[in-house]
């Protein structure tokens, strides 16, 4: 949906938990975009409801951008570990999707 077309809509809504966007849909009725990762935490009923946008995978990626003179080299080393161990092995195959840009 476009800026113009979100403008025209009688409201607006922004949130910055997952869960909650679901629940409002769950209540208000209508659509919200998830992570796909979102869905390990769904019940197989909700699975159910959640499509696919079709013809495109988009992805995300998460990048550690430090400055040059960041000298904790063993503290990134130890977050990107823990970063690379809690998500599923087949979402870090860079080939399985296009990167969405956010602003």
């Amino acid at each position: 949906m476009t800026k113009e077309q979100m403008s025209s809509l009688p409201f607006q809504y922004e949130s910055a938990s997952i869960e909650t966007l679901i629940k409002f849909v769950d209540k208000e009725g209508g659509f919200t975009l998830i992570p796909e990762l979102a869905l390990n935490d769904m019940t197989e009923s909700k699975k159910l409801l959640a499509k696919r946008i079709k013809d495109v995978n988009p992805v995300r990626e998460v990048s550690l951008v430090t400055s040059r003179v960041f000298v904790k080299q063993r503290i990134l080393e130890a977050l990107k570990s823990e970063i690379l161990n809690s998500v599923p092995k087949e979402m870090l195959d860079k080939k399985r999707g296009e990167v969405v840009e956010w602003k």
